[in-house]
């Protein structure tokens, strides 16, 4: 594996073998595919891509080998790579809830169907995948397209992320989470009493099974809090999941949020298992701290998890363009959490 200095180096003298207006191929990622994918990263991105492994082939063969990275291609006749989207691994805990995304096309073929026709192939590998339960994405917010191109592929809005990536100068972007279930069991949530009316609407539009039960009167579980944590330092997130809630909960969520304010976070996201009958301690917890409800995100744990987030700076909200009359009160929901 090469670092990421050690492969921008190498992009860099690397010549653009895409040429315009060739027929091109869509199918599954193959190995030989990697130097072509490295190359439409940075030919998409330059050197600002977050994430160092797209710019590397091998470690890019190498997530796919695992099975963390099932990518479709789109290949011109000299096998240059004009086009790129994936399902793949990301934040959830639950293996068998993926992400959809990473969609690109070189800027020489922006404006063709590229796109729409990768994400026809990646939704006709997603029924026949082994261990996969559900997908999701987050379609950006500066434009609608990603957002009613996910709806033409039955995924549905479930939470709002404001704020969530850095955008063009000093803007940020917001992603709607949209949502589709391919298998899945009657489940029991626990509803806290600060946000129970948000999830039963959100659970409703999305058709779930689920048994709603009131979680007020449950106590926490024996022993200590289980929590796992990520700090996305280019974006300035802290993304956190509480699966379970112990007796330290409130002084748990309390170090964890410092911690991520030292490091320079300004936006912070907590997942919270609705499966745990003490979820109540939590959000209300973090409700007291500034934090709103931003959606319902199913199988995040393999059970739901309420996703709550407190923003440090005003939210640009003037920037967040919404396909549906739904996505728009998911708007309302966020920016009166988030302001209250």
């Amino acid at each position: 594996m090469q670092s990421r200095e050690e492969s921008l180096a190498r992009l860099r003298r690397a010549p653009d073998r895409v040429i315009p207006e060739q027929h091109y191929v869509v199918e599954f990622f193959r190995p030989e595919d990697g130097e072509g994918v490295a190359e439409l990263f940075y030919r998409t991105y330059g050197e600002t891509y977050p994430i160092g492994t797209y710019y590397d082939p091998d470690a890019i063969r190498q997530l796919c080998r695992q099975g963390d990275l099932h990518p479709v291609v789109a290949r011109l006749p000299s096998g240059a790579i004009a086009g790129f989207a994936s399902l793949y691994r990301s934040s959830p805990p639950f293996a068998g809830l993926m992400e959809v995304g990473l969609g690109m096309v070189h800027p020489a073929y922006r404006g063709s169907f590229i796109l729409f026709h990768l994400y026809t192939a990646l939704n006709a590998l997603l029924e026949g995948l082994s261990g996969l339960d559900a997908v999701f994405g987050e379609a950006v917010c500066d434009t609608v397209i990603t957002q009613h191109a996910s709806a033409l592929f039955g995924f549905r809005e479930c939470a709002l992320e404001l704020d969530l990536l850095p955008g063009t100068g000093a803007g940020r972007v917001a992603c709607l989470v949209m949502f589709r279930n391919l298998r899945d069991v009657r489940r029991r949530l626990y509803l806290p009493s600060c946000c129970a009316g948000e999830i039963e609407a959100i659970s409703a539009r999305l058709e779930l099974d689920r048994e709603l039960l009131p979680s007020r009167d449950a106590a926490p579980a024996e022993g200590p809090s289980r929590i796992r944590t990520e700090t996305f330092a280019f974006a300035g997130v802290l993304r956190g999941s509480l699966f379970q809630v112990g007796g330290d909960c409130r002084e748990r969520l309390a170090a964890e949020e410092q911690a991520a304010r030292d490091a320079g976070c300004r936006r912070f996201q907590w997942f919270l298992n609705l499966a745990d009958p003490g979820v109540e301690t939590a959000a209300g917890f973090l409700r007291g701290r500034g934090y709103g409800v931003a959606g319902l995100i199913p199988r995040w744990f393999d059970d739901d998890a309420l996703l709550m987030v407190m923003l440090l700076d005003p939210p640009a909200v003037q920037g967040v363009h919404l396909y549906s009359a739904t996505a728009r009160e998911m708007l309302q929901m966020v920016t009166t959490g988030v302001a209250s």
